[in-house]
């Protein structure tokens, strides 16, 4: 495996509900870097994503992450493991980045300040390298036809200054991906980013997450109710939550080689 995460034995979950994730193996090159995450509502997909980002513990079995620049980290039912290279706080500042369908963008600060936030957080920017940032990512977030000229009429600088409640549902949204890979992390996490959007929006709130990819090593894992999230041509596996069970998928309906999956 080049780089990418390993799931052996886990289970998570609270209550009467319990997650099994018999054995997955998700290498990033070979998944394209895109990984969907389907199911029905309630199924565990949620769960699944708490478990892969280190905000469940499991109650049994561990996942490992290896990232591109030689780091790893294992968790387990007591928590980061010493064989672990990375502190939680490095994991969550550094290596991954987090959207929701509810965003993270702080109300009572501008677009600027939220975008700012998780730079500041990760540390090692000087101000200018800070605002060079914030405005590359406003000048992707601000639609463009195919030729590359920008449609709306704001101005980044314009735009920079707004509130969140000033913003459309796709600029939000727009806003709140680029908040969560504006600090390069390696993988991206989006629980239903899209899920109140409809399908032009969805796509141009996608193509963010399109664009973010051609770039170094990353991988998006996101949950979707969409079924052609999994029909995409750039998407060869997809993960399907379902009876309490975590399988990884072929594109085509084939069936996983051991390599990939073995589900208990």
């Amino acid at each position: 495996m080049t780089w990418g995460v390993q799931v052996r034995a886990a289970t998570v979950g609270w209550g009467d509900f319990v997650l099994q994730v018999g054995g997955l193996t998700l290498d990033a090159n070979a998944i394209s870097g895109r990984l969907p995450v389907l199911g029905r509502s309630g199924s565990g997909k949620s769960t699944l994503m708490y478990l892969l980002t280190f905000l469940k513990r499991p109650r049994e079995g561990w996942v490992r992450w290896n990232f591109p620049d030689g780091s790893q980290a294992v968790w387990g039912p007591k928590g980061l493991d010493a064989s672990s290279t990375l502190s939680l706080t490095d994991i969550r500042r550094r290596c991954f980045g987090f959207a929701y369908q509810s965003s993270t963008l702080t109300p009572y600060l501008r677009v600027r300040e939220n975008l700012r936030y998780p730079l500041e957080q990760r540390g090692g920017y000087s101000d200018a390298e800070m605002d060079r940032k914030v405005h590359a990512a406003m000048d992707r977030v601000l639609l463009r036809d195919k030729n590359g000229a920008r449609i709306e009429e704001t101005t980044p600088e314009e735009f920079l200054e707004r509130y969140p409640n000033q913003l459309s549902g796709g600029q939000f949204q727009r806003v709140a991906l680029a908040q969560a890979m504006i600090h390069d992390p390696y993988v991206l996490f989006a629980d239903e980013p899209t899920g109140n959007l409809d399908s032009e929006t969805r796509r141009e709130v996608m193509s963010l997450v399109d664009r973010w990819l051609t770039v170094g090593d990353r991988m998006v894992i996101w949950v979707t109710h969409h079924q052609s999230d999994a029909l995409d041509p750039r998407v060869n596996h997809w993960l399907m939550v379902a009876n309490n069970r975590c399988h990884l998928r072929l594109k085509g309906g084939g069936k996983l080689s051991e390599t990939h999956s073995e589900q208990g």
